[in-house]
């Protein structure tokens, strides 16, 4: 699952092994989970099929101080679409990373407007089986 999310564009590959019953929660030996490589990375329907699959939208890294979700993450990389969806997973925007800042502090510090709107809306009004560009229309 891990190597579908780091290399990306393997929606099918992860729709499979989760149907097979892989666990779309199981962190590497870096304590680092599908998810997180999937929204660092920008691979949107990989996220969407690791939502769908039951993946924790609010786990953290755990191997380091950093702490990090796939919000912090998403919102880092300005992937806006994966914020979008993760936001309509009801991703916490105000959980804080290992170094006290949230999402929304990310959205501040890389002058993201877009994303940052998406945040502070945080009214999850997309339905993860629609497209996230639906978001910002």
């Amino acid at each position: 699952m891990h190597f579908c999310t780091y290399f990306g564009h393997q929606e099918a590959h992860i729709k499979f092994l989760i149907s097979k019953g892989a666990n779309p929660n199981i962190k590497n030996i870096n304590g680092v989970y599908p998810i997180h490589y999937a929204a660092q990375f920008g691979y949107t329907e990989s996220v969407r099929e690791l939502l769908l699959g039951g993946s924790e939208v609010d786990v953290r890294t755990c191997a380091n101080q950093d702490r990090l979700s796939p919000l912090h993450l998403a919102t880092m990389y300005g992937h806006n679409d994966i914020v979008a969806l993760l936001v309509e997973a009801q991703a916490d925007v105000d959980l804080q990373c290992g170094a006290g800042y949230s999402a929304i502090d990310y959205a501040k510090k890389t002058n993201n407007q877009l994303i940052l709107d998406i945040l502070q809306k945080n009214k999850g009004e997309l339905d993860l089986n629609e497209d996230p560009s639906d978001f910002f229309s």
